[in-house]
């Protein structure tokens, strides 16, 4: 019996010295597989460049339609309009807003898509009304403002009737914000001018504003820091004549089908070329970029064939865009 106990105790030491049994291995999981078609994944675009010496981005198209079809991402047509502000601008109220009105329709029938505008006054880039989305609103209280506007104790036009354009063009984005015409940028912009009155400097006094309203890329313009090539771009210069005298031009006015007998005693000739130098300039340096308008014809009947024609040649231009 004591050599019983003797061998089992002998085998219990044995077992507990006896050394530990190794760890099952480690179980590694195995690399994931390779991105398709191998390599690093790929890096993102780099940042579009900039223009205006480094203060703008180019807006390059692809946006789904032209500039100002107004079709996928495009922004549309905007219009900018700037309106000499004086006593006689309360008489020439409704021909101005028809003026408007005839406009946006020429644009729309050329199958643009107008959409923002801006009424401002020339001389001193007041905002007089504006409206988001033109397709939804019938542009009817343009006339009543500027009356209004008119009838208020305003400064005499002074300076280039250039300047508050150039002005303006550096915030248009700011223009009746939080959520003014071009807070959306638009895919093209119409610049009217309308002068009624004789211009209070001439065109060779104020510099070279055709030079910035011409250049392409179109700098003189910003919608934040997005900026547009000059093809987006068109003027319409509507003003009194800058030959001849003021008798002369109402003789002629007279002759206008559709002219308000009521419009003619606020309009003035100007004995200082602005408007006519002005668009020559620009059609120098860009054929069709800028047009002058008769103000009598463009207020009267002879309105809807002629900026039809305008209409149609700057489709057909941006249709040819990206």
């Amino acid at each position: 019996m004591r050599a019983f106990l003797v061998a089992a105790f002998l085998a219990l030491l044995c077992g507990c010295l006896a050394p530990p049994e190794d760890p099952p291995p480690a179980i590694v999981a195995p690399p994931p597989p390779p991105p398709p078609g191998g390599g690093p994944p790929p890096r993102p675009p780099p940042p579009p460049p900039t223009v205006c010496g480094g203060a703008g981005i180019l807006d390059t198209g692809g946006h789904g339609g032209f500039p100002g079809s107004g079709a996928g991402q495009d922004g549309g047509i905007g219009q900018l309009w700037l309106v000499r502000i004086d006593r006689g601008t309360a008489n020439l109220a409704d021909s101005i807003q028809r003026l408007i009105q005839r406009t946006t329709g020429a644009l729309r029938d050329a199958r643009l898509s107008p959409r923002g505008i801006a009424v401002v006054s020339l001389y001193d880039g007041a905002l007089i009304w504006s409206t988001r989305d033109a397709s939804q609103d019938p542009l009817n209280a343009v006339a009543t403002l500027l009356s209004a506007r008119a009838a208020l104790d305003n400064p005499a036009p002074a300076g280039c009737a250039t300047f508050q354009l150039l002005d303006l063009g550096r915030r248009l984005s700011q223009i009746g914000a939080p959520a003014g015409p071009f807070a959306t940028p638009p895919g093209a912009l119409l610049v009217g001018l309308i002068d009624h009155g004789a211009r209070p400097a001439p065109l060779a006094s104020c510099g070279d504003p055709a030079a910035a309203l011409a250049a392409d890329i179109a700098c003189w313009a910003s919608f934040g820091s997005l900026v547009l090539p000059r093809a987006e771009f068109r003027f319409g210069f509507f003003a009194t004549p800058e030959t001849g005298t003021t008798a002369q031009m109402k003789t002629s006015c007279l002759a206008v089908q559709g002219l308000p007998v009521t419009t003619i005693d606020s309009l003035e000739a100007s004995d200082f070329p602005f408007f006519d130098p002005l668009a020559q300039q620009m059609e120098q340096r860009q054929p069709g970029l800028a047009t002058r308008f008769d103000l009598c014809r463009a207020l009267g009947l002879d309105a809807p064939a002629q900026l039809a024609t305008f209409a149609t040649a700057w489709a057909q231009l941006l249709a040819a865009q990206p």
